[in-house]
């Protein structure tokens, strides 16, 4: 329960927040689609009815792990959100696209795909 508040809270931070941001990440190493895509994720775990807590905590950690993301991490590129609202409303269309499967108008429009580490 304290996660799903948790990322409803960091979905409402898209739009209220306010601080500022750099133009090409919005936190050291997370680019808007990188965001768009941990929170999408994270949004449909929240929602998914096969989960328990833990299952949800387990998958949570396995989504952001993903992304060389970290809770923390993310918490700080929904802060830097704060200082843009078109950015972030485009952020967060962006999100709801992805949760509504449409893959095609799903990352904010001019933003570079991440870089996927090196192994």
């Amino acid at each position: 329960m304290r996660r799903r508040a948790l990322a409803h809270a960091l979905l409402g931070l898209l739009v209220v927040s306010v601080a500022g941001c750099d133009r090409g990440e919005l936190a050291p190493g997370v680019r808007d689609t990188t965001f768009v895509a941990a929170m999408a994720e994270l949004q449909r775990i929240d929602q998914s009815a096969d989960m328990d807590s833990a299952g949800r905590m387990a998958a949570r950690a396995v989504a952001l792990q993903r992304r060389g993301l970290t809770q923390a991490r993310l918490e700080e590129a929904a802060t830097a959100l704060a200082g843009d609202p078109e950015r972030a409303l485009e952020v967060f269309r962006a999100i709801e696209a992805r949760l509504n499967g449409d893959t095609t108008g799903a990352e904010p429009a001019g933003r570079s795909p991440p870089r996927r580490p090196s192994r």
